[in-house]
């Protein structure tokens, strides 16, 4: 039945269409002057034939405050509140023109005022689905049926916007999720699989870009507040056992040589975004250690003759050489091989 035959008859049913692109979904109450249903949105919507006077006042108020819902309310919430809306607009029209009051739409207004702290901003909207905003900036999306063929972006968007939630400060999330919200739109207007990923590369390269920016500002932070911390504890130590003290220097210069060379390769550093940060600081706290190892190994290496015994004598060069073996990851590998080469060497030489 169409739309002019259906408000002629007052004959509606589920799926009949009640204004242009609007289908019914589901009827609250049907009368022979009115209809208040929810349309195939899930949004609250009536047809009131010859609005009284009397019953305009509740009609403006349902119409504000289904605005409100429409615009600020959570999804998860709609039904609650087109449920209250709705036979809060059917009491005001059967309690008749001397008890219809906008009272009746006190139950409504104060289930808003409880939502308040919940409100969302719609980004945008269409005849199927809806993109907004919640509480936290975060981009939620609606849809009456993800088409199959947008699957595949429908994960990577979910995967990208996860990771701007949980790893973006505030300024920059606000701009990442604007650039996936309008991703998502243009996926729902144009449902393609061919250009998918097209549409998703922008917010992709800038969450993945801001996502690296923060992970290196946070590295170097941790790196350098890290490496204060051991230099100092290793000068305290260097106190309570001073006749050590040029094997502590060793390793205050090979944790050196290692943040130096750190430093040097953090521009250079791929960095997946799917990795927490902590693991990379984890691993520079590995690569730091192991340069205070490698610090304290080219003194004794020299001090028992083992290699560059040359240097023994000459604190200045092994320091400089504590600092190169923590630069150089292969620097005191290569001088151990070459140690072993020598000593297999000279056992077979006596035998």
């Amino acid at each position: 039945m169409d739309e002019k035959a259906n408000k002629e008859n007052k004959n509606y049913q589920i799926g009949n269409k009640i204004i242009p692109s609007t289908n019914i979904s589901g009827i609250i109450s049907l009368g022979d002057d009115y209809i208040i249903y929810i349309n195939t949105q899930g949004l609250l919507s009536w047809e009131i034939t010859n609005i009284p006077e009397w019953l305009l006042p509740s009609v403006i108020e349902a119409t504000r405050l289904n605005g409100i819902i429409i615009a600020r309310l959570s999804r998860k919430y709609l039904r609650s509140a087109n449920n209250l809306l709705g036979r809060a607009l059917l009491n005001s029209i059967l309690v008749g023109e001397k008890n219809s009051t906008s009272e009746q739409f006190e139950d409504v207004r104060n289930f808003l005022d409880e939502k308040k702290d919940e409100y969302i901003n719609i980004v945008h909207m269409g005849t199927d689905f809806t993109i907004y905003k919640n509480s936290k900036d975060e981009i939620q999306y609606w849809h009456t049926n993800v088409p199959e063929q947008l699957y595949n972006f429908m994960k990577e968007f979910v995967t990208y916007r996860s990771l701007a939630n949980n790893s973006l400060p505030h300024k920059h999330k606000l701009l990442a999720s604007n650039l996936l919200a309008g991703a998502l739109n243009s996926a729902f207007r144009k449902p393609s699989s061919d250009d998918s990923s097209e549409i998703l590369r922008d917010a992709k390269d800038f969450i993945t870009q801001q996502i690296n920016s923060s992970f290196r500002l946070r590295y170097f932070s941790a790196l350098i507040i890290i490496s204060i911390i051991s230099i100092t504890l290793l000068l305290l130590i260097n106190q309570i056992f001073p006749d050590n003290s040029l094997y502590f220097w060793g390793a205050i210069c090979g944790t050196t040589g290692s943040l130096l060379s750190l430093l040097h390769r953090m521009p250079k550093i791929k960095l997946n975004p799917f990795l927490s940060v902590g693991s990379l600081i984890i691993e520079g706290c590995v690569r730091l250690l192991i340069g205070c190892i490698f610090g304290v190994f080219i003194i004794l290496a020299s001090k028992s003759n083992i290699a560059l015994g040359f240097l023994k004598n000459n604190m200045l060069s092994l320091l400089v050489f504590s600092i190169i073996s923590g630069f150089s990851e292969r620097f005191v590998p290569e001088l151990i091989q070459s140690i072993t080469n020598n000593s297999l060497n000279k056992i077979k030489a006596n035998n």
